[in-house]
């Protein structure tokens, strides 16, 4: 009996990734809402460390750091903590509500005229909060 002839096996070349071989997904909560594509990269303008989340544990650590700001009478600071929340969280952390709410204290209590609009921006973002009476004491005062 003749040895069969073994087919030759193609080369095999190790594959590289390419940032534009990525597979594009549409994502999107409900029909109505725009939807953006997700290619595995951030955004065009995002910064990389976008494309990971911030931790709880961290936001946490942002949050209080801003309320101890508020507490101690320093509003300027608080402000510019929830800066820094924002830059970490891309604006889409868990604790927004309360970031928020932060912000529009701060903002009242330095009497900053844009105080109102991101009043009634919080009423709209967040009709049933438990902060809202709290957020309206500090801006009448």
């Amino acid at each position: 009996v003749a040895p069969r002839a073994t087919p030759a096996l193609p080369s095999v070349t190790p594959a590289v990734a390419v940032e534009q071989d990525l597979p594009e997904v549409a994502i999107g909560k409900t029909r109505d809402e725009p939807r953006r594509v997700a290619t595995g990269r951030p955004e065009a303008g995002q910064p990389a460390s976008a494309a990971k989340p911030t931790s709880l544990a961290r936001e946490v650590e942002l949050i209080d750091g801003a309320m101890a700001s508020l507490r101690t009478g320093d509003a300027r600071a608080a402000l510019v903590a929830i800066r820094n929340y924002d830059s970490e969280t891309a604006g889409t952390g868990q604790l927004a509500e309360d970031a928020a709410a932060i912000q529009v204290e701060a903002l009242c209590a330095i009497k900053d005229p844009t105080a109102v609009t991101r009043l009634a921006t919080f009423d709209q973002r967040y009709p049933r909060s438990a902060q809202r009476s709290r957020l309206a004491d500090a801006c009448t005062r």
